[in-house]
């Protein structure tokens, strides 16, 4: 797990694994169900949107936003048959607390796993 903090106060939470992923579905469902938190609620539902992974056809992607105490934080998920991951857009302490929506999110988790990631 690893937090990002740009200069212009926006700020990023990522993890990531690698290996053999036979089911991206199932470690999608079950990386959901870890995320589950008494104290948390789901502004937007984690739903599917289109992983446009290059490596991959099967790739999941998933983002939605939670809401846990004060925090509305963006969050994507995405597994293949080799990585998986997620990245939280936690509000920046200097910043506004503005949401990215879906479609946004998507695009920056989409480019962020692509650099992170290495086909095999």
């Amino acid at each position: 797990m690893a937090k990002y903090t740009a200069d212009s106060g926006g700020t990023l939470t990522i993890g990531g694994a690698w290996g053999t992923i036979t089911d991206p579905d199932i470690v999608a469902t079950s990386a959901i169900a870890g995320m589950q938190s008494p104290r948390g609620k789901w502004a937007v539902p984690l739903t599917d949107v289109d992983a446009r992974d290059p490596h991959d056809p099967q790739g999941r992607l998933k983002c939605g936003v939670s809401t846990e105490a004060l925090l509305v934080v963006s969050i994507c998920l995405w597994a293949d048959h080799y990585t998986a991951g997620s990245v939280a857009f936690p509000p920046s302490a200097e910043g506004s607390p503005t949401t990215l929506d879906q479609a946004d999110a998507a695009d920056r988790v989409r480019r962020i796993r692509d650099a992170m990631t290495v086909p095999k």
